[in-house]
């Protein structure tokens, strides 16, 4: 019997990388499927509720929630959205803290009104945050502890279980994945390129160009409905939804898979490389490891 539970331990350890001790774990508390952690910011007393989105090219932080943790916005940029480029305040050399004693210095904070995200969620939404972390950290989403596990680069090593794959770099920071699709039963398979966005809590999104390339979603053929939605924005977008024959990626094939289209005018403007974006209803399937220093990320299938 001990042999069998040390040979078990072993095992559990080398598949998950647990023997690895991180710099910080943040609990990760999951919202409509969408990952939320709490966060230090500066010398403000009480933590803040920040979406984990690995679309976040900039840390976000809500406009009155600035005014009461006394940011100073010294700067004004644009920011790209879904919906538009918008105007934000900003304001840099910030301190992010990550539990009690991990620390980020010199963060720039985009500052924008997400209430409507506190509305949506029915929870205060402070923040949100991605590119941030997984530049500085090799990232673990770990889906089966939800944990976030932060490790430094150089020293982290996968375990046997995790399959590697190369990113595809896109625009502004982000990073892709191919996705095999078939659109309808019959239909050759299409490798497309989606951007990994743990911030859509949908299953796969192809953007406007996609859509016209490959004459989405009339080669679907499946009942198509109306979808309106918005990101970090309130700008709201009226696109199309349906569900695609089936998705493959890492050993997983999914079944009739709830797909949105983009067709509003206003996701035009999007200079997006990528075909689409894959959610969190497919990524929780998986727990997965960035580490973007290699240009790698790690899938180990649930």
């Amino acid at each position: 019997m001990k042999a069998r539970l040390l040979l078990g331990l072993i095992t559990l350890l080398q598949l998950s990388g647990k023997c690895q001790k991180p710099l910080e774990v943040i609990p990760i508390q999951y919202i409509d499927g969408l990952m939320f952690i709490e966060l230090g910011l500066n010398d403000h007393a009480e933590p803040l509720f920040f979406m984990f989105d690995t679309g976040a090219g900039i840390t976000v932080l809500d406009r009155e929630v600035s005014k009461k943790v006394n940011l100073e916005i010294t700067e004004e940029a644009k920011i790209g959205t879904a919906g538009k480029t918008i105007r934000s305040g900003i304001s840099v050399s910030n301190q992010v803290h990550f539990g009690q004693q991990l620390v980020l210095d010199s963060i720039e904070i985009a500052i924008l009104d997400l209430s409507h995200l506190s509305t949506y969620f029915k929870t205060q939404i402070d923040g949100i945050i991605g590119t941030d972390i997984l530049f500085n950290f090799v990232t673990e989403a770990n889906n089966d502890a939800g944990e976030l596990r932060l490790y430094p680069f150089n020293t982290w090593k996968p375990g046997k279980s995790a399959t590697a794959y190369n990113i595809i770099g896109l625009e502004a920071g982000h990073f892709g994945i191919p996705v095999e699709v078939v659109t309808k039963r019959n239909a050759k398979p299409v490798s497309m390129v989606v951007k990994i966005d743990t911030g859509a809590d949908n299953a796969l999104t192809f953007h406007n160009a996609a859509v016209t390339q490959y004459q989405l979603p009339e080669s679907v053929a499946k009942r198509i409905k109306s979808k309106q939605g918005f990101g970090v924005d309130s700008t709201l977008t009226n696109n199309l939804s349906s569900k695609l024959y089936s998705a493959t990626f890492n050993g997983k094939q999914w079944r009739r898979v709830p797909v949105v289209f983009e067709v509003d005018p206003t996701n035009r403007i999007s200079e997006r490389q990528a075909d689409g974006l894959i959610g969190q209803a497919l990524l929780l399937d998986f727990n997965t490891i960035y580490d973007l220093q290699q240009g790698l990320v790690y899938f180990e299938n649930r």
